[in-house]
């Protein structure tokens, strides 16, 4: 899956870098920290390699896993209860997969209309981790 996010270096020096404490959403709490303050831009000719299983069933399964690792992992840094996770989850997906369609980046249609419809169903997986975590709210 490709994506287009990087950061400039005064950005680190003004909220610190990724917590290396956390094995899931360490780029999530960064970026809301920055969010805070600088609005992100979209560049399309900045992209990330990032590899996921190719097949829908283990993709699915990965992400609801890391569902239940971010409810996890977030609780030590910023506790919030699984509904407000898996929302906010969900509002993002939904975001980026509108950034996706109205980008223009990809080489063949079919490409933009996969991503569109694959970010919120992966982000639906993550969501259900999210809300049928173990941890107590």
């Amino acid at each position: 899956m490709l994506f287009g996010l990087s950061y400039r270096r005064e950005l680190f020096d003004m909220f610190g870098s990724f917590d290396e404490q956390i094995r899931v959403g360490e780029d999530t709490l960064l970026n809301e920290k920055i969010e805070r303050v600088e609005r992100p831009v979209w560049n399309p000719q900045i992209v990330t390699l990032h590899r996921y299983p190719a097949a829908l069933r283990p993709a699915l399964i990965d992400q609801f896993h890391r569902g239940r690792r971010l409810v996890r992992f977030s609780r030590s840094v910023r506790p919030r209860s699984r509904l407000a996770l898996a929302a906010g989850n969900m509002k993002r997906a939904i975001k980026i997969a509108f950034e996706l369609a109205q980008a223009g980046t990809f080489q063949f249609p079919h490409e933009a209309v996969k991503a569109c419809w694959l970010v919120p169903i992966l982000a639906a997986a993550m969501s259900a981790g999210i809300l049928v975590s173990f941890d107590r709210d």
